[in-house]
């Protein structure tokens, strides 16, 4: 075998390793007592850590998926007890560019520890609710269990209730414990936790991402399809979108039903405000392809953003009529005309 072709002892494709890796988890793993929304979070979990035996530690609310979906998309912030746990979660999979907060690095952290008698990780679950962030907030645990017992004084202290606690600490000290307090917390969170000593920053961050990627979220998401059927049932017929004068994009909607169509405004549509309909004004002219005002060509070329369409330049040659349509700013470099040129 030479070292250009692939070794068919293992699996070398990115899809196949996937596919195979979720097909043997599903086939090992007991997932039958997980709600539906829940199964996927369980799944991840079990891939981070290699273990197909953790599902059955694993202790939960039934409603936890839905209530950090819901925080999520409310802009709540997810807070970390570890800088794994922060760098861990994919930020282009929260709904609302979620801040991820962890102030385990914060120059604060090291004073007020010292102060209280306490570990860092304690002292940062004491910020986040001297920063009003816990409440109402997504917290992630992966790593300490001071972070996790100190969670549960601060909230029964000071009242404050987050969305939702991933509680996963991992040691031998203090881990199980920590997370069979939050089981029996009378306080009523809602929890995703591991049984035992067993945890981890993987798992935890493994949980948080799958909560953020559920199909929930994805839907939440605005698309030109959706605005079509809203704007169609408001009354706003017919609606596409094009290109305006300027490369932005706008809106367009022919008419707005029951309302008067005032005049043109040409230029009033802007990068920050682009035209819309739902304002009762109407769209922009459409270019034509003659200036009235001299009466040159114009390009009517959609130019890419920021990039002004400039007046076709008409020279004759004979009987020959060329033009010239580049953008301005924009010039055609000059090309060899042979690869030998080059050398």
């Amino acid at each position: 075998m030479t070292h250009d072709e692939p070794n068919p002892a293992y699996l070398n494709q990115g899809s196949d390793i996937y596919r195979e890796s979720f097909r043997i988890i599903r086939a090992e793993t007991n997932l039958e007592r997980f709600p539906a929304d829940l199964e996927p979070v369980v799944v991840r979990m079990v891939h981070a850590s290699a273990d197909t035996t953790i599902a059955d530690d694993i202790a939960f609310t039934p409603t936890m998926v839905r209530a950090c979906l819901d925080a999520l998309r409310g802009g709540a912030a997810i807070l970390c007890d570890s800088s794994m746990v922060a760098t861990g979660i994919i930020r282009s999979r929260l709904p609302r560019d979620n801040q991820v907060v962890c102030h385990i690095k914060d120059p604060r952290l090291a004073d007020l520890a010292q102060q209280r008698g306490t570990t860092k990780t304690c002292a940062a679950v004491d910020l986040w609710a001297d920063d009003g962030l816990l409440d109402g907030s997504v917290v992630a645990i992966g790593n300490a269990p001071t972070a996790l017992f100190r969670l549960l004084e601060v909230c029964q202290a000071t009242g404050a209730r987050p969305a939702g606690v991933v509680g996963i600490p991992v040691g031998f000290v203090g881990a199980a414990e920590s997370k069979q307090a939050l089981v029996d917390s009378p306080l009523g969170l809602d929890y995703l936790t591991l049984l035992g000593r067993r945890g981890g920053s993987a798992m935890a961050v493994a949980a948080v991402n799958a909560i953020a990627s559920a199909d929930e979220c994805r839907r939440s998401r605005p698309s030109i399809r959706a605005h079509r059927s809203q704007s169609r049932q408001a009354g706003i017929l017919p609606v596409r979108v094009r290109f305006g004068p300027n490369g932005w994009l706008v809106w367009w909607s022919g008419c707005v039903a029951g309302a008067d169509r005032p005049a043109a405004s040409p230029g009033s549509a802007g990068p920050d405000q682009p035209w819309s309909a739902a304002a009762g004004s109407e769209a922009p002219p459409r270019r034509s392809r003659r200036d009235p005002s001299d009466g040159s060509p114009r390009s009517v070329t959609r130019s890419r953003r920021g990039v002004a369409a400039r007046p076709l330049a008409v020279a004759g040659r004979g009987s020959s009529m060329r033009r010239q349509s580049r953008p301005a700013g924009l010039r055609r470099s000059a090309r060899p005309k042979s690869p030998g040129s080059l050398m």
